[in-house]
């Protein structure tokens, strides 16, 4: 992977767990307030990617995009268990 193409990645993923990390927060002290659980939903808006340039992502950015959602699930997991309860 190029220097730029990592320099992306690293930008959008600290853009990414931002954004997560305050719909988080703020669901957390919903649920406080309110005494009750209260769920929050984090929406990506994909709609500015062109199907073509789909077919131009390699299997290592798909991999690397697998991985840091298992690790963003197993971060969440471990500071909110609650959120896991069915």
């Amino acid at each position: 992977m190029s220097t730029l193409s990592q320099d992306l990645a690293a930008e959008v993923t600290e853009a990414f767990v931002s954004h997560l990390e305050d719909v988080l927060q703020s669901g957390r002290d919903v649920s406080l307030k309110r005494r009750r659980l209260v769920r929050a939903r984090l929406i990506i808006d994909a709609s500015g990617i062109a199907s073509g340039m789909l077919k131009h992502l390699s299997e290592y950015i798909y991999d690397c995009f697998l991985l840091f959602c298992s690790h963003v699930v197993i971060l969440i997991f471990n500071v909110f268990p609650s959120y896991f309860l069915f």
